[in-house]
């Protein structure tokens, strides 16, 4: 993690750990491994046992496609990761623009099942310009259906809490709005 001093002027930059990665990617490749084998020892018996196919076939599709993405995440370094820039905030996983300071309109924590996250509350005339990813567009409508009307930032495998990062984000903003330049516009 690069971590700076907390004024507007530098990055604090929080990335994945790549041995966490290579762990995930070898938990993948042993569970997509144990689902061919029970989809192979399925078919040994007689008659088949078609609940082992029907665990044996998802699990090889599910943690297949998993071990992919970790594959792909450990090939690329620092993928996952999130920036408080002078500018904003940047989250490739969300936009591929940076969430502009004053297109920040509130910042919250949402939990569910363990798992905090930051949702970011955005201008939506400002959120219409970031380039979403598909998946941040997707889950839009979903999300508000569950209560959360903006964009989520998730922590998660970074090494940043959520409640952490709510509050760097809220001392960057107040940050941004005590510059002189932005004075009048409170």
């Amino acid at each position: 993690m690069t971590q700076a001093k907390n004024d507007n002027s530098h990055v604090q930059r929080f990335t994945s750990s790549r041995k966490l990665t290579f762990l995930y990617l070898l938990l993948g490749l042993a569970m997509t491994g144990l689902s061919l084998w029970a989809l192979a020892a399925s078919y040994s018996e007689r008659p088949v046992d078609w609940v082992l196919v029907a665990l044996g076939a998802s699990g090889t599709l599910l943690f297949g496609a998993a071990t992919l993405e970790f594959a792909r995440r450990f090939r690329t370094p620092n993928h996952a990761f999130i920036e408080l820039r002078p500018e904003g905030i940047y989250d490739p996983r969300v936009a591929a623009r940076t969430i502009p300071w004053e297109a920040v309109t509130g910042v919250s924590i949402w939990s569910a099942r363990g798992r905090s996250f930051v949702v970011v509350n955005i201008d939506s005339a400002i959120e219409e310009t970031l380039d979403l990813t598909k998946t941040a567009r997707l889950s839009r409508g979903p999300n508000r259906l569950l209560g959360i009307d903006g964009l989520i930032l998730n922590p998660v495998g970074l090494p940043v809490k959520a409640h952490t990062l709510q509050d760097l984000i809220v001392e960057r903003l107040e940050e941004f709005y005590k510059e002189p330049s932005r004075q009048s516009a409170l």
